[in-house]
C-alpha cells in the first residue's frame, strides 16, 4: 500500500459517508455541479477500479437533472422515506438493524445498546475517535462506519509518508504504525463493514425511487474493489 493510495482511499470513504448521511446542501450542490462525481473519479483512478469513469458519468447525470435546490428537497424526502420512517423505512440504515438475527431477542438490539453498535463505538475509541458530544445516534449507522474507514486509511497514509523520512528509529516506529492502523482497518473491514455494506447498496440501488441514490449506490458497491487492498 502506499500513501497516495491510502488518501484515495480516505476520500472516496468520505464521499460516500456524505452520501449516505441526511442530505445537507452541501452535498446537493456538489451533485449539481459536477464537484462530487469528480472527485469520486479521482479516487477511483487512484484506487485502479474498473469502469470509474462510467460509475462517475451515471452519477453525474442524475444529479444533472435537478437544480440544487430541487435536487436537495427530493434527496430529503426519499432519504426520509428509505431510512427514517418508523416501521415503514425501506432499508435500514444502521448495521445492527440491517443485520438483526431473526432468532435474537428484540430487546438486546434497540437502537443504542445492540452488540455491533456498543462494539463499533469501543473501536471508535480505541482509535481515538470519539462520538461527538450530544450526538444522539448508535454508533453503527452506515456513513458512521464510512467515516471511521475514512479516518483509518487517512492515519494509515500519515504512517506511510512516516516510514519514508527521516532517522531509522522513527522510520521503524512509522512502520508498526502503518501495521497497527492497516490492522485495525482489516478489523473493522471484516467485523463490519464486509457484513453489511454491500447487501445494503444493493438494496439501495434497487428500492430507492429517485435515480441519484440509485447512481450513489452502484457507487457505493465499488468498496468491494477497496476492502482487503494491501497496494
Amino acid at each position: 500500500m502506499t500513501a497516495e493510495w491510502a488518501i484515495d482511499g480516505s476520500d472516496f470513504y468520505q464521499l460516500l459517508a456524505a452520501a449516505f448521511r441526511y442530505p445537507t446542501r452541501e452535498l446537493t450542490d456538489g451533485l449539481c455541479s459536477g464537484a462530487f462525481s469528480a472527485d469520486a473519479r479521482d479516487c477511483l483512478t487512484g484506487l485502479e477500479v474498473p469502469g470509474a469513469g462510467e460509475i462517475c458519468a451515471r452519477v453525474e447525470r442524475a444529479a444533472a437533472r435537478f437544480a440544487p435546490k430541487e435536487l436537495y428537497e427530493r434527496m430529503r424526502i426519499e432519504y426520509t422515506r428509505l431510512f427514517l420512517i418508523p416501521k415503514k423505512e425501506e432499508i435500514f440504515v444502521y448495521e445492527s438493524r440491517f443485520c438483526y438475527p431473526k432468532e435474537a431477542d428484540p430487546k438486546d438490539y434497540s437502537m443504542f445498546v445492540s452488540p455491533c453498535a456498543l462494539h463499533a463505538e469501543q473501536v471508535y475509541k480505541e482509535a481515538g475517535v470519539r462520538v461527538r458530544e450530544g450526538k444522539r445516534e448508535p454508533a453503527d449507522h452506515m456513513a458512521t462506519e464510512l467515516e471511521f474507514m475514512a479516518f483509518l486509511c487517512r492515519k494509515t497514509a500519515e504512517a506511510l509518508a512516516g516510514s519514508c523520512a527521516g532517522a531509522k528509529s522513527e522510520r521503524q516506529e512509522a512502520e508498526e504504525e502503518v501495521l497497527l492502523w492497516r490492522k485495525r482497518r482489516e478489523d473493522f473491514e471484516k467485523q463490519h463493514l464486509k457484513r453489511w455494506c454491500l447487501p445494503f447498496f444493493c438494496q439501495v440501488e434497487e428500492k430507492s425511487e429517485l435515480e441519484v441514490y440509485q447512481s450513489l449506490a452502484a457507487l457505493g458497491k465499488e468498496v468491494s474493489h477497496v476492502f482487503g487492498s494491501s497496494r
